[in-house]
């Protein structure tokens, strides 16, 4: 399995990257929003950034999208991003995934079995978190699913969110922790992760 290559550790916590969508990016998520243009995932798989056809595959998956004010904007950003992610991750393919969703897709606390995930909410609540100090476990090593508000972290609006997983480090129980915000709103939420 290929390890991440940061510069520096960051296991236990997300990597948060701030101000990392464009205004077009966020209204064109709320025009999907508003005209339920997203019924099931968009679901693209293999995608190889370092080949010059990945943003026509991101293109052709997407076209029934394109006619929504700031498509463009959101193309050139995801083909951003899934060359970014791919550089970060050293994939040399990527999939992802972008849902609309009005209840929590993940409402109980857990760490994903992958060695990075982005995750970046493009329209609504971005996604809740725990430091790994506040993660509680049962004896069995079931991650508990009570915690106050207080301890509760969550990816503030316009940020990007690369939390690495079970898999990231040998160490185990080295993925953040963390689910989607448990109210029941609209959120239009896009993934990567390292294809296989």
């Amino acid at each position: 399995m290929i390890k991440p290559q940061f510069k520096e550790p960051v296991g236990y916590c997300p990597e948060i990257l701030a101000n990392s969508i464009p205004v077009a990016v966020r209204e064109f998520a709320q025009k999907l929003v508003s005209s339920r243009q997203l019924p099931l995932p968009l679901e693209i798989s293999d995608i190889k950034p370092k080949q010059s056809h990945s943003e026509s595959q991101l293109r052709l998956a997407s076209g029934q999208l394109a006619h929504h004010p700031g498509y463009q904007e959101w193309l050139q950003w995801m083909s951003y991003w899934i060359s970014e992610f791919s550089a970060r991750t050293a994939a040399s393919a990527v999939d992802m995934t972008m849902s609309h969703s009005s209840k929590p897709n993940c409402p109980r606390f857990h760490s994903d079995y992958v060695s990075m995930r982005l995750i970046c909410t493009l329209f609504g609540p971005g996604t809740q978190w725990l430091n790994h100090s506040d993660v509680a476990r049962a004896k069995d090593g079931a991650i508990e699913q009570n915690y106050s508000a207080d301890v509760i972290q969550q990816l503030p609006e316009s940020c990007v969110g690369l939390f690495p997983g079970n898999a990231y480090i040998s160490e185990k129980d080295c993925g953040v922790v963390h689910r989607s915000p448990p109210d029941e709103v609209d959120r239009i939420l896009v993934t990567l992760d390292v294809a296989h």
